[in-house]
């Protein structure tokens, strides 16, 4: 069907010059133009090869960064390399057997700071025969079991896991003559990189003739590469290569009769069809599950042959072997597409479970290809891009499709594997919804259309044993998890990708940034716009020009719409038609738009104070006086909320009811009549709920229903009246008009209450700070026309002032019985209870289609096929309720404070107190201590001295505590956060010499004689409570109280103290200097990753202040050597440390996270013998408790303070 006729069955609304323009454009995005065409467009999919290269094995190690002093443990049975491992001279000398009781006391003496390298020397844990056995399995079992255990008692900041494997990878064509095993950690290994945030997962694999020593194990797993082999003198690394498009014209071999397995699920059925085309012979399709006759022949045709099989039993195998002789069926292809997939992290899954997933891939493969192994027939293994790049909460999964890649490539026979990305409503990212789809798409990795991607079969012929077929934006995936996935993988790709740009929408907005000169770009802006004027206009043959006043294009409401999407999807930018109308040549809007686009001045007047919000209005004392014979019957029920509260999620959620007619907004109520609405929402398409819930009633089109609204604003129909109609012809006894503009309208809920029958009312309220993030975001004060304002305050206002006003509204004149509060975060958190009050509410029967609110039913479109939805353009863009959106105001940061009004009516709708503006009362100072400068950050009133100080943890900062303090009293309190020695931008020392516990009480005392030692409250966290111990210890007089956030102890040292002095100097001898990064969204990404609660602005601003300009990107400020345990100095045993801890002569306090891992049981057993009971504060979290639940925490400081 051509692209004209096949729009003509959707857009039939259109007039045919309106639809004459859409097609033009769909005609240009379809065009067949390299530079142009989004690469979704493109006929086919893109394959890639996965190749093994090689370096010389000293050219790598070289290479490779030095290794740090780090302790070793090797979890292993041979004793050779345990010998190995006692001859360290660089580590500590640790070793364990098979037995995890040596392993797991060894990792309690160790401490979170502790670098630490576990080598798992998979080839004697599990050695394994050639054909796996019960056994073998439930050896495996036993292992994994060990693994989670282990890997859950691991609490170092610093863990580099080792796989070490034999004979499990091939790096070519040629056979193994052996079954690789081994190669499922090779796929774990690969998925716990992903999973483990804070260790570095690499995997070994040794030829048999292969056995290096354990320096040089240890140095290759320090290299640049997740995945090596090595044989001989050569060490072996994966790289992907794009492949040439296949000629599909060749003539390709026939598929003969084929086996597919997993031949009933969606992708076995698209196969199945996909064979058929090619004119394949006999098809067999087996699975696990039983269907009847009719399910089948509707799933895959009259003539495919099905069969249960369980391919994993070898006597299933040969009785379908020997049905299909007896039939006279030899098979000729077999594609092996069964699976499962259990979700979650591998330290959290069921090892049973984990089984099951690897059994069916590996038993599967290992029994079809001993019972059809025949030279000539053809193997195609069903992998996943996830044993490619790994995957986040599919270990096993990752890991039994690694072993797939393996046996295909270290076969002599046709065999074949290939590694599909996603696909578009099939296979395992739709059958474990919209998360696992979700985060493929977040990596830049797009779903494949299902009949396109199996084209890429016609190339198995000659082709490579293992190929990836996916469309991935590998600039992306390099970006947010490039290191963790070796350098050489993706370097050839990312090298390529300024080659395959992803379309005009992306290059338009990237040129107009790179253009210097602001004309420049303001007159790209014109030529852009002028041509898609042109495009959507009905006057394009008339002489316009850039000063024409847009309204002589002749563009109608529908088409302007469709011309404000297209520059949504071309800039990334919502524009409204109120914007265009104002600025009303191209000329003007051009200038306009470039200031909205690229503009850093926060736009229009920040109002913020009591006296501006001060929007709520006064209702009569009586309301007016309507006739009963007019008043619109019982059975309205009016949605009053804020803009941005929720209102559409509700609305999708009762339209889901058989007796509920919800459309959607109407905007009708503040009206008298239609021709008093038409006009008003002239300018901002208003008008479209009543137009859609019309054909909506009548099954009618959009013109249908427009010329009946034409018809009531000829005949100035009452507004009433037209409740009425709708009323009576919805077939339901209740209509709910939700729309948010009544809150802020006094006379809209004046109409409610006196034009209306008992109306009812849903009052639907929202924490403030995501509804005025997402207005803001939105843009929305350009569309009601409030250009004086900027975002924030307009949002801050109309949450305020329609809040307040429905309140008042419901206090004066409503009966309590007729109203219902319901909260959003109740709603997505747990939405069937909240449904059941509404229901018993409304006097209707509870359904359960109400909670499914992105079904295609519920009038969440526009009015046309191709138009912007009339309500939240976003809500589309889920298919599920998301619980996770309940709590995103916890630790939401707002651009500046709320105001008191606003926060005050938050408190009285249920909401607990909110944080200020991150950073905008911070200030900074420096004080000068042994001839370093300390930079120190103050907050609130600077005229008073502090009442507290607070230390930040390892590798932080001193702002690390911004959003704790916005919770704290800053009008009449001053409060103060150092950066530690070597941290942020305070100075490092000398390069000669480490910094000791003395010197960090020295840096205390220096800031705190800057306030002439006034007693204050000293709060600290982890490493900085180590400090703070001290220091209390030295100067009690100066202290008032101290609090310790999550502390931790000093490191109980076994190494003889003539090792541990040879360590210090080899360290002080060694350069440390820090990587460099890419840019300030990867430094963002890594602090994320070491404290993830904290919000993607604040890691943005944190990393930003703490980083400088660097050869090849940027890098860390901080001292390079406080990644490593020696570089702490400190200069104090646990003993004496333990001592001053239970000498301090000053009220402690404890506050400890019940999820944290950063204390051992023997160091808390410390801190409670120390600490008076009733002063131990357990709160609900981690160990960044300050970021984390930040007013918990400060719940227990203002009792300190009181």
């Amino acid at each position: 069907m051509s692209v004209d006729s096949s729009l003509l069955t959707q857009l039939e609304g259109f007039t045919r010059q309106q639809l004459m323009a859409v097609v033009a454009r769909l005609h240009d995005d379809y065009a067949v133009d390299a530079d142009f065409t989004p690469r979704s467009h493109h006929q086919g999919v893109s394959a890639y090869d996965v190749c093994w290269r090689s370096a010389e094995l000293q050219d790598y190690l070289q290479a490779a960064p030095r290794v740090a002093p780090r302790t070793v443990l090797a979890w292993t049975a041979d004793p050779y390399l345990l010998e190995r491992l006692r001859c360290g001279t660089m580590h500590e000398r640790s070793t364990s057997g098979p037995s995890t009781a040596t392993l797991s006391a060894r990792l309690a003496e160790l401490a979170r700071q502790d670098p630490l390298t576990l080598v798992v020397d998979v080839a004697t844990l599990w050695a394994t025969d050639d054909s796996p056995s019960h056994d073998d399995f439930a050896r495996l079992a036993t292992l994994l079991s060990e693994l989670r255990d282990v890997l859950n008692r691991i609490e170092s900041d610093d863990l580099n896991l080792l796989f070490l494997t034999h004979g499990a990878i091939s790096t070519g064509d040629q056979s193994l003559g052996w079954l690789p095993l081994p190669a499922i950690f090779h796929g774990l290994g690969k998925a716990l990189n992903l999973e483990l945030d804070l260790a570095t997962v690499t995997t070994v694999d040794q030829g048999a003739d292969c056995q290096q020593s354990l320096a040089h194990l240890l140095a290759v797993a320090s290299g640049s590469e997740r995945q090596v082999k090595l044989v001989e003198d050569r060490v072996y690394f994966p790289a992907l290569a794009l492949r040439p498009a296949p000629d599909v014209e060749a003539k390709s071999r026939p598929w003969g009769n084929c086996l597919v397995v997993g031949g009933m699920g969606a992708l076995g059925r698209e196969l199945v069809h996909f064979l058929r085309s090619q004119g394949a012979g006999k098809i067999v399709a087996v699975g696990r599950t039983a269907h009847s006759r009719i399910a089948v022949r509707q799933a895959l045709g009259e003539e495919v042959i099905y069969s249960v099989v369980d391919i994993t039993r070898p006597l299933a195998l040969a009785d379908l072997k020997a049905t299909l002789a007896a039939q006279d069926i030899s098979i000729d292809s077999v594609f092996h597409l069964a699976g499962s997939l259990h979700e979650g992290l591998f330290v959290d899954s069921d090892t049973q479970q984990d089984i099951e997933v690897l059994q069916g891939k590996l038993m599967g493969a290992i029994n079809l290809l001993e019972f059809f192994d025949a030279p000539d027939i053809r193997h195609c293994f069903f992998s996943s891009i996830a044993s490619v790049i790994g995957t986040r909460g599919a270990g096993m999964y990752s890991a039994a499709n690694e072993f797939l890649d393996q046996l295909a490539r270290g076969r002599q026979a046709e065999v074949f594997c290939i590694n599909w990305g996603p696909m578009l409503n099939v296979g395992m990212a739709t059958r474990h919804g919209q998360d696992a789809a979700g985060i493929w798409a977040s990596l830049g990795v797009q779903p494949l259309v299902p009949e396109q991607a199996l084209q890429a079969l016609r190339g198995l012929n000659g082709g490579p044993r293992q190929q990836l077929i996916a469309e991935v934006d590998w600039v992306t995936i390099q970006r947010l998890v490039g290191h963790k996935l070796g350098s050489r993988l993706l370097a050839d790709l990312v090298a390529q990708a300024p080659a395959q740009s992803a379309g005009p929408q992306s290059r338009l907005l990237k040129h107009l940034a790179g253009l210097k000169d602001r004309e420049a770009a303001i007159s790209c802006l014109e030529q852009y716009l002028s041509e898609l004027f042109q495009r959507f206009s009905d006057s394009r043959d008339a002489p316009l020009t850039l000063d024409s006043n847009i309204s002589e294009w002749n563009l109608d409401s529908l088409v302007l719409m469709e011309l404000l999407s297209q520059v949504k999807r071309d800039l990334d930018f919502i524009i409204y038609p109120r914007e265009i109308f104002t600025h009303n040549s191209i000329r003007l809007f051009s200038r306009y738009l470039y200031e909205q686009l690229f503009s850093t001045d926060a736009p229009g007047a920040t109002v913020d104070d009591d006296e501006s919000l001060a929007g709520a209005q006064a209702f009569p004392a009586e309301l007016p006086v309507i006739d009963a014979d007019i008043k619109v019957r019982e059975g309205v029920v009016f949605l009053l909320s804020s803009p941005r509260s929720g209102s559409t999620l509700l609305r999708a959620m009762v339209q889901g009811h058989p007796q509920i007619f919800a459309p959607p907004e109407l905007h009708l109520l503040a009206y008298a009549t239609i021709g008093e609405w038409k006009a008003a929402s002239e300018s901002n398409y208003f008008d479209q709920g009543l137009q859609r819930a019309l054909m909506e009633i009548f099954l009618e089109d959009a013109q249908a229903a427009s010329e009946r609204i034409d018809h009531w604003v000829r005949e100035n129909t009452p507004v009433s009246e037209v409740y009425q109609f709708l009323l009576d012809h919805t077939r339901c006894p209740l209509l709910v008009d939700k729309s948010p503009s009544y809150a802020s309208s006094a006379q809209a809920l004046v109409n409610a209450e006196s034009q209306f029958e008992r109306p009812r009312y849903i009052h639907l309220v929202r924490h403030p700070l995501p509804v005025i993030e997402s207005f803001t975001r939105m843009r929305m004060h350009k569309l009601i026309g409030a250009e004086a304002e900027d975002g924030f305050s307009t949002a801050q206002k109309i949450w305020q002032s329609g809040n307040q006003n429905v309140l008042d509204f419901f206090q004066a004149h409503v009966d309590p019985q007729r109203v219902i509060h319901i909260c959003y975060e109740d709603l997505v958190r747990e939405p069937e209870p909240v449904i059941r009050r509404l229901c018993d509410f409304l006097g209707v029967d509870y359904d359960a289609a109400m909670l499914n609110p992105y079904a295609q039913d519920r009038m969440s479109d526009g009015v046309h096929a191709t138009s912007m939805a009339i309500e939240d353009p976003n809500f589309k863009t889920r298919e599920a309720i998301d619980p996770r959106l309940a709590d995103a105001w916890k630790n939401q940061a707002s651009p500046r404070a709320l105001s008191a009004q606003t926060q005050a009516l938050a408190r009285r709708l249920g909401y607990a107190p909110m944080p200020a503006a991150l950073g905008v009362q911070r200030r900074e100072s420096f004080v000068t201590s042994l001839a370093e400068p300390m930079c120190v950050s103050e907050w609130g009133a600077p005229s008073s001295a502090p009442s507290m100080l607070f230390l930040h943890g390892l590798l932080e900062q001193g702002p690390v505590w911004d959003s704790l303090v916005q919770h704290l009293d800053l009008s009449s309190r001053r409060y103060v956060a150092p950066d530690i020695r070597g941290h942020g931008r305070s100075g490092h020392g000398s390069s000669e010499q480490l910094a000791t516990l003395l010197d960090y009480v020295l840096d205390m005392q220096a800031i705190h004689q800057q306030y002439a030692m006034a007693p204050l409250h000293l709060v600290a966290h982890s490493f900085g409570s180590v400090i703070a111990v001290a220091y209390a210890s030295a100067f009690p007089q100066a202290v008032k109280s101290l609090t310790l956030v999550e502390p931790v102890l000093p490191v109980q040292r076994f190494t003889p103290q003539v090792e541990r002095y040879r360590e210090l100097v080899e360290f002080l001898k060694t350069q440390h200097v820090h990587k460099p990064m890419a840019d300030l969204e990867e430094a963002a990404s890594r602090l994320r990753t070491v404290t993830p609660s904290l919000l993607p602005a604040q890691a943005l601003e944190l990393a930003r202040r703490i980083t400088r300009p660097a050869p090849e990107g940027i890098c860390w400020t901080w001292d390079a050597r406080l990644r490593f345990r020696a570089g702490m100095g400190l200069g104090i045993s646990r003993l004496e440390y333990i001592e001053l801890l239970q000498g301090l002569p000053l009220e402690t306090h404890l506050v400890l996270g019940s999820k944290s891992r950063s204390n051992r049981k023997a160091d808390l057993e410390v801190f409670h013998a120390a600490v008076a009971p009733q002063r131990i504060h357990t709160l609900e979290g981690g160990h960044n408790l300050h970021v984390e639940c930040p007013e918990q925490v400060v719940a227990v400081l203002n009792g300190i303070l009181e």
